[in-house]
This record gives C-alpha cells, structure tokens and sequence, in this order.
C-alpha cells in the first residue's frame, strides 16, 4: 500500500461523508462491480483531470450533483 504524507491536515470525517454518498448511489445499480460503478461515475463525469488527481472536495461536489438528478 503506498501511502503519501501530506503537507496540509484532511479532515478525517470526510471519508464516512463520502462514502455515505458514494453507498446512496450505488445501491441503485447494485449489479455493477465497485470498479465498473466507480468507472461510471469518474470515467465519465471528470473529463478534465484522473480522479487521482482531484482532492476530496471536487470529489464530494460530483457526487453531491449526482444525489441532486437522482433525486430531482
């Protein structure tokens, strides 16, 4: 496992935050693999930059717009 020391604090109460968000829309495609639904979401919602790249905020904001269609 590589694991990067960062310069700046993250708040660790992010992680359940985003995985709560992350859990909410892939049980409405339950039959997807955790990579093919990640694949969904990240291959095709951030063209502009890997998802490796962006910070957990950005993160957060996609999958926030994507609670907003599922539930409008």
């Amino acid at each position: 496992m590589i694991i990067e020391h960062w310069t700046e604090d993250r708040d660790p109460k992010r992680i359940k935050r985003i995985l709560e968000k992350i859990e909410k829309l892939w049980r409405d495609s339950p039959d997807l693999r955790f990579g093919q639904f990640i694949q969904n979401i990240f291959g095709s919602s951030i063209r502009d930059q890997p998802i490796y790249f962006k910070e957990d905020d950005e993160v957060e904001k996609i999958l926030d717009y994507l609670l907003g269609r599922k539930n409008s």
